[in-house]
């Protein structure tokens, strides 16, 4: 299983959770998904997160911050079709992305970052998935 089909996973179950609201929901621990919920607690998505067995990680997500907004998890990248940026071309996608207020997180050899962290780093890399706000 490549690694953006587990990250895809990892999206939808966010989704379904965040849509109907679910207090607590269960994720599969995979090579990714450590890295990914630290990266997404530091901007307070989610009240905790726990690993409950060696296998399956309980997360809350933290509703308040999404109030009265709701978020979407949209995937870019797929396994039929990986979009790569250069740093050049993050910062257009940055100018695009930025007033519609979406958060971007990119995957790059420094690890997963959103996309303001990889500008400021001056690093590409593949584009992982976009938050929106709506």
């Amino acid at each position: 299983m490549s690694r953006v089909s587990v990250i895809g996973h990892f999206i939808s179950a966010l989704n379904n959770a965040s849509f109907v609201e679910k207090e607590v929901f269960y994720i599969k621990n995979t090579p990714y998904t450590e890295n990914i919920l630290k990266l997404l607690y530091s901007k307070n998505y989610f009240i905790y997160y726990t690993k409950i067995s060696p296998r399956v990680y309980a997360i809350r997500l933290n509703y308040a911050f999404f109030k009265p907004r709701r978020i979407r998890f949209v995937q870019v990248s797929r396994p039929s079709c990986y979009v790569f940026a250069k740093s050049s071309s993050l910062r257009f996608f940055f100018k695009r992305c930025h007033p519609l207020s979406y958060t971007v997180i990119v995957s790059s050899n420094l690890g997963f970052l959103f996309l303001e962290d990889a500008i400021r780093l001056n690093v590409g890399g593949l584009l992982i998935c976009y938050i929106q706000y709506f």
